[in-house]
């Protein structure tokens, strides 16, 4: 079996490098994703160089490269945010959740904000509406927290490559089975850009800590203003007091020492590291 690899991101180098030794990988095309602050596009092309394996660079705009089309059997599509076109009957698509739960824009991260107990993948064919074709095969893993974004990435990227097994092993590209979610609940979300990475301090301590965890590398971090600078936090540590009247003091600083602020939120409070020493009685 021929296949074509559509890959961006820290997954998508992740499926490559464990389906090279196994499989027949006619092509791989990429893009350089200017949302995170990893080099994967950079790691996948130099992947493919090193294996003879003809890489693609797509164009933003110029749509889906023809060589698609032309001798492979399957196209596994994996982190593309950009409309696919050609013989849909060959590709399926990756998305990061157990569909058709967080349909949309950085599902992982959104499971860590929200707490959620597993992480999970799905493949499923393309369709004209977002995230909504016929799913092939999904997969879930349950978690434990504290849990970091990279290791979340790499928790997904292993389900991906199982369920590629899967699907290559059963054969379940002959005859797609689609499975049953009528009856289950559908959520979406929504993009995120450099404001989202503001931490909301009306949030409970322990959603902030999972926040500042679910945004680090290969994201921007999550951040805050102390007196109209910009401090990113890449830590935090859930305290918990009894604040008389908490509402209405969200955002205070609690106490503080040279390196470190303990900030009244939503419910507790949450223990920060602040190197200004011209911190003041609130952030923002």
């Amino acid at each position: 079996m021929k296949i074509g690899l559509m890959l961006v991101g820290e997954k998508g180098c992740h499926v490559l490098k464990h389906i090279i030794p196994k499989h027949n990988v006619t092509f791989v095309t990429s893009y350089n994703d200017n949302g995170t602050n990893s080099r994967s596009y950079h790691h996948i092309k130099e992947i493919c160089n090193k294996e003879g394996i003809r890489f693609i660079t797509h164009e933003r705009g110029k749509g889906t490269p023809n060589i698609i089309n032309d001798g492979v059997d399957l196209v596994f599509v994996v982190g593309w945010q950009y409309l696919i076109k050609g013989e849909i009957e060959k590709y399926i698509v990756f998305h990061d959740s157990y569909l058709p739960e967080f349909k949309g824009w950085a599902p992982t991260v959104n499971y860590l904000i929200e707490g959620n107990p597993y992480l999970a993948a799905t493949a499923f064919k393309p369709s004209d509406e977002m995230d909504s074709g016929d799913i092939i095969h999904r997969l879930k893993k349950y978690i434990q927290y504290p849990m970091k974004i990279k290791d979340a990435i790499k928790i997904v990227s292993d389900i991906y490559v199982e369920i590629i097994e899967d699907i290559i092993n059963y054969k379940m590209y002959n005859n797609p089975k689609p499975l049953p979610v009528s009856s289950e609940k559908e959520t979406f979300c929504i993009w995120r850009d450099g404001d989202d990475y503001k931490i909301n301090w009306e949030w409970s301590s322990e959603k902030i800590v999972r926040f500042i965890d679910a945004v680090g590398w290969p994201y921007d971090g999550a951040y805050c203003y102390i007196e109209n600078t910009k401090v990113e936090v890449s830590h935090g540590i859930v305290v918990k007091k009894q604040i008389i009247d908490q509402q209405s003091h969200i955002g205070k600083v609690f106490s503080k020492t040279k390196n470190k602020a303990t900030i009244i939120c939503g419910s507790n409070l949450l223990e920060i590291d602040i190197k200004l020493t011209n911190l003041k009685n609130r952030i923002k």
